[in-house]
């Protein structure tokens, strides 16, 4: 679990999660490679031996905090503003340090996030689509923690395959995807002055779906949990003056805040070793339902291809 690479510009030992060196500021070569022997297919990865790999691989508060400051150290790198951007821009471009961006068009949403890309509606004004991005930026970035998490226990780089059971874990499963929700209200909600921040996708999810509003209060602590994160890495750009921006962007376009009682006032669970456990089960919890139940490889199949084309660009 503590493998190392070296950069082949310098030579400069970084950490495997690293995407960028230490040193020098290369693109470190393993970051995304493809190695002829692991996880490359989603049979090697749901197994038995790897599910008790996750049960049996502690998550310190070293190696987590270690996660969260690689996945902020993409988006610094090589990041410049100019005199010239707008708020706007600035989120854009902020955006693009971790995630394919688009325009395009899906009937009822603002915009939307699949296969690392995030696709925004450009007919919506800027202070519109700047919650937009920060909304399903904090998806990606969700997604990224617990993608790095499982590279971290089985020592391996990104593949398809992590990829897809991480998309199963956090969209396809209706209570996880609370969760997943949840967190990207927060910190959309953190940033913009808690405009837009209706949780409606997080309604229609119950309303859909029949489900149990225990479970889903506990998945809406965890999406607060993994927030205080994702809140954390997106600070690294947007600081207070930009944070300031933001809300003087609001106030131009009238997005007031949205207050919602019943989800609001979520606890907050700051230890970041309790994070990993909880990230952990929810990961087990995947594993278990494909090891002990008939599902539909097929959709399965389609989320590695999905990432497998989004990923050759």
């Amino acid at each position: 679990m503590t493998s190392s690479t070296y950069c082949s510009l310098c030579g400069k030992e970084n950490y495997i999660l690293q995407r960028y060196c230490c040193n020098c500021g290369n693109t470190l070569k393993t970051y995304r490679i493809k190695p002829n022997l692991t996880y490359q297919s989603l049979e090697s990865l749901i197994t038995e031996e790897n599910k008790n790999k996750i049960l049996n691989t502690q998550i310190t508060d070293e190696v987590y905090t270690k996660i969260m400051t690689n996945i902020r150290d993409m988006g610094l790198m090589n990041l410049n503003f100019t005199n010239q951007d707008t708020t706007f821009d600035k989120i854009v471009k902020m955006t693009r340090q971790f995630s394919k961006l688009h325009s395009g068009k899906k009937w009822g949403v603002y915009g939307y996030y699949h296969f690392n890309n995030i696709v925004i509606d450009d007919d919506y004004n800027e202070a519109m689509k700047t919650c937009t991005l920060i909304h399903e930026l904090s998806h990606h970035l969700y997604s990224e923690v617990f993608e790095q998490l499982l590279m971290y226990i089985f020592d391996s780089p990104k593949t398809d395959a992590i990829e897809a059971i991480v998309q199963y874990a956090v969209i396809q499963n209706p209570y996880y995807a609370i969760g997943n929700e949840y967190l990207a209200y927060t910190s959309e909600g953190y940033f913009m002055n808690n405009a837009m921040k209706d949780y409606a996708s997080i309604y229609k999810l119950i309303e859909d779906n029949d489900l149990d509003m225990k479970r889903v209060g506990n998945m809406c602590v965890i999406g607060n949990a993994v927030a205080y994160d994702v809140i954390k890495i997106l600070e690294a750009v947007i600081d207070k003056n930009l944070k300031q921006e933001l809300a003087q962007l609001c106030r131009a376009y009238n997005l007031r805040p949205v207050v919602d009682k019943d989800l609001d006032n979520v606890p907050l669970i700051t230890d970041n070793v309790e994070k990993g456990k909880i990230i952990k089960s929810i990961i087990v919890d995947i594993f278990n339902f494909f090891l002990n139940n008939d599902y539909d490889d097929e959709l399965l199949f389609e989320l590695m291809q999905g990432f497998r084309e989004a990923n050759k660009y």
